[in-house]
């Protein structure tokens, strides 16, 4: 049985109560995106070779980072043609394709992903 009530470290003591069966995470937090000049990340994805892609969404492009968080490339500028966007907000990747809710175009691209 899962003790209802749990503790979290802090400055000030919290209280949490859970519906029973819940499992408790403990967790590492980490922040990516200071150096990149990221302005509203609005979403992400990882892809099979666990490349991260973040939707840049006051940016207007997709960045592309390796899985140690380092920057690859980006993709896309501001515009209305293929792989540009006005507010990108929402993405996603499934059988090697970026998927990807271009808001402001009202649209949602689909681009193919290269691995080189």
């Amino acid at each position: 049985m899962i003790n209802k009530e749990i503790f979290f470290e802090s400055n000030s003591e919290q209280r949490m109560n859970l519906k029973p069966n819940y499992a408790i995470v403990k967790y590492e937090t980490d922040t990516i995106g200071d150096e990149l000049g990221l302005k509203s990340p609005k979403g992400i994805a990882v892809d099979s070779s666990e490349n991260i892609y973040i939707a840049d969404s006051k940016n207007n492009r997709i960045v592309v980072l390796n899985g140690a968080g380092e920057y690859i490339r980006k993709i896309g500028q501001t515009g209305n043609r293929n792989a540009e966007f006005i507010k990108p907000l929402g993405i996603t990747i499934k059988n090697d394709k970026l998927y990807v809710s271009d808001a402001g175009n009202k649209r949602i691209q689909i681009l193919r992903i290269l691995y080189l």
